[in-house]
């Protein structure tokens, strides 16, 4: 079975204990491996997050932790936000990004997701299928894409804020993805 619909219930879950409660101030940058590196410039508002495949910026109120070392699953959320959350998975995978976005779409609304929109992007000349999807008060952002026999869904939750608020949360993330090499 496709990790894909492991992640989608992991990702609506993952704050049910505590995204809506107040965080302490974010901890220092960590590594978790020789591939992973996190580097938190003292003069800037931003951290680089980045490991052998790609890499991305992050506001420093995200507190990072590492769900799942062998499935390569990172988990941020944010303390000035309450409810916000930011996934990033990769899996092997091997099909096109179009049908990968299905099966992620299917399991979406297998989950109980509700989604509101879909389209097809370009960030940074890398393609990207797109979901927006609502949940409970939630909204759910999932940029989805296919490289090198591998999949890669960057998510971000947020809660009880309007669309474009979290728009505002989520989108400078995803917009900073950069991937490394072909």
């Amino acid at each position: 079975m496709m990790k894909s619909l492991y992640f989608l219930p992991l990702f609506l879950f993952a704050c049910s204990q505590g995204c809506a409660k107040n965080y302490p101030a974010p901890p220092p940058p960590i590594t978790h491996d020789k591939s992973e590196i996190v580097v938190q410039d003292a003069g800037s508002k931003l951290t680089e997050y980045k490991n052998s495949y790609f890499s991305f910026s992050i506001a420093n109120s995200w507190s990072q932790q590492q769900l799942d070392n062998k499935n390569s699953i990172v988990y941020f959320t944010d303390t000035t936000q309450a409810g916000s959350a930011w996934l990033v998975s990769k899996e092997d995978f091997k099909g096109t990004l179009d049908q990968f976005a299905l099966l992620s779409t299917r399991a979406a609304k297998e989950t109980g997701l509700n989604v509101l929109s879909s389209s097809k992007i370009d960030i940074n000349n890398v393609k990207f299928f797109t979901l927006l999807m609502s949940k409970e008060g939630s909204l759910f952002w999932m940029w989805l894409t296919v490289r090198k026999d591998m999949a890669f869904t960057f998510g971000c939750k947020t809660q009880d804020i309007p669309e474009n608020k979290s728009a505002e949360v989520c989108a400078p993330i995803a917009e900073s993805i950069i991937f490394h090499g072909n």
